[in-house]
C-alpha cells in the first residue's frame, strides 16, 4: 500500500504524463513473467537460508525486479485513472508474489524444514485446492498473452523487413506507418509520398508478403498526391478556363477601348508567363506536417469603384491551406514564411480551412 500510494503521488504531481514502454510491458503478464518471479524467489529462499546468510540482499533484488515495477505502473494508472492500465498492472504483481510464495514454498519442503504445526487433513487439501486453482487461474492466461506477445513479435519483424526490403524508394517517402497485428487478419498500413506507384506494381508487391510470412496479411498503402487531383490542380484549372473565356471575349468584342479589358489582358499575360511552384510546395508541406491536406495558392485582384480597376500582380498573394487538424497559430506562422521564402514573396496572407 505504501508503494502503490506513493507511486500514484509521483505520477499525479510529475509532468511526465504519457505511458512510456517500460509502463505499458508491465500491463501485459506473459509466462516470461511468471519465470521470473519463480527464479527470483528461489534465489531470495536460496540465500535466506544459507548459514552463512550475512543480509538480505537476494530477497531485496526480487522485490526491485518482481515486485515493485507492476505496483508503480499501477500507481500511474491510478493517477490518470487508467483502469485498464491498474488492472493490468496488479494482476502482474498477483502473479509475481504468488509465484514467489510458490517458489519459496518448493525450496523449504526440498529442504526439509520442520513443521512448526501440522493442518489437520481437511484443511490440507483445501489449502492445495486453494493453490493449485490460483496457479492455473494464473499460469493459463499469462501462457496465452505470452504467445500473443511472440506472434506479434515475430510479425513486426517480418513486416519491417518487408517494408525495407519491397516498399524503400529512393525518390519516395514513407510516412505514418502502421503495424497491426491479429490473430487472423493483420494489417501493415502506410502513406507513400512521392510519385504514385501504379496499382500492378502494388499489387505485385502484395503478392510477395507469403514469402515473409505474412500470408494473412492486408497491404494497405495510401499514395495522396496521385490518387486524385488536388485543390490546386482543380483551381488551376478552372482559372485556364475563366481565361480562355476572357480570350474569346476579347476577340469579340467591339473595337472600342475598354480600359478594363486591357488590365485584365495584363493580369493573363502574367499569369500564363509566371507559374507558382504549388506542387513541390504541396510535397514538402505534407512531409512537414502530417495533418496538411492541400494547398491553393492565388494572386489577389483588387477591384475598385472607379472605372480603371486596381490589379496587383506582383504583390500580395492569398494561399489557402487544409488541414485535418488545425494547427497553432505558431505552426500557421511557420507555413507563412516557409511560402513567402519559397515564393519570393513579402505579402502572403494565409487562410487556414479544416478539410474532412
Amino acid at each position: 500500500m505504501i508503494a502503490l500510494v506513493a507511486s500514484t503521488v509521483y505520477f499525479a504531481i510529475t509532468p511526465l504524463v504519457e505511458a512510456q514502454s517500460e509502463l505499458l510491458a508491465r500491463t501485459r503478464p506473459t509466462l516470461f513473467d511468471v519465470l521470473i518471479a519463480l527464479f527470483g524467489g528461489s534465489a531470495g529462499i536460496v540465500s535466506v537460508t544459507r548459514r552463512t546468510n550475512k543480509g538480505q540482499v537476494a530477497p531485496g533484488v526480487a522485490i526491485a525486479t518482481a515486485l515493485m515495477p507492476p505496483l508503480c505502473t499501477a500507481g500511474f494508472g491510478l493517477s490518470h485513472l487508467d483502469f485498464w492500465i491498474f488492472l493490468g498492472a496488479m494482476n502482474l504483481f498477483l502473479i509475481n508474489a504468488l509465484f514467489i510464495c510458490l517458489a519459496t514454498l518448493g525450496f523449504i519442503r526440498l529442504m526439509a524444514f520442520e513443521r512448526m504445526s501440522e493442518p489437520e487433513p481437511g484443511a490440507r487439501r483445501r489449502i492445495q485446492l486453494i493453490i493449485s486453482a490460483l496457479t492455473l487461474a494464473i499460469v493459463i492466461p499469462s501462457i496465452y498473452t505470452g504467445f500473443n506477445v511472440v506472434q506479434e513479435t515475430r510479425f513486426k519483424s517480418a513486416a519491417r523487413r518487408f517494408i525495407s526490403e519491397q516498399l524503400t524508394f529512393a525518390d519516395r517517402s514513407q510516412l505514418n506507418v502502421a503495424l497491426r497485428h491479429r490473430r487472423d487478419s493483420s494489417t501493415i498500413d502506410m502513406t507513400l509520398i512521392g510519385e504514385p506507384l501504379p496499382l500492378a506494381a502494388l499489387d505485385s508487391i502484395s503478392t510477395r508478403l507469403p514469402s515473409y510470412g505474412l500470408a494473412t496479411t492486408r497491404l494497405i498503402v495510401r499514395q495522396p498526391l496521385g490518387a486524385q487531383p488536388s485543390i490546386q490542380e482543380i483551381s488551376d484549372a478552372v482559372r485556364q478556363g475563366v481565361f480562355r473565356d476572357l480570350d474569346a471575349r476579347v476577340q469579340t468584342s467591339s473595337s472600342v477601348p475598354d480600359p478594363r479589358i486591357g488590365a485584365l489582358e495584363a493580369e493573363l499575360r502574367h499569369s500564363r508567363t509566371r507559374t507558382l511552384p504549388v506542387a513541390p510546395m504541396a510535397k514538402e508541406l505534407g512531409a512537414l506536417f502530417p495533418e496538411f491536406r492541400s494547398l491553393s495558392v492565388a494572386r489577389v485582384v483588387t477591384v475598385t469603384s472607379s472605372a480603371m480597376p486596381a490589379i496587383d500582380s506582383a504583390g500580395l498573394l492569398n494561399a489557402v491551406v487544409g488541414w485535418s487538424r488545425l494547427p497553432s497559430r505558431a505552426e500557421q506562422e511557420k507555413v507563412r514564411q516557409f511560402l513567402a521564402l519559397r515564393l519570393q514573396r513579402d505579402s502572403i496572407r494565409l487562410t487556414s480551412t479544416l478539410e474532412r
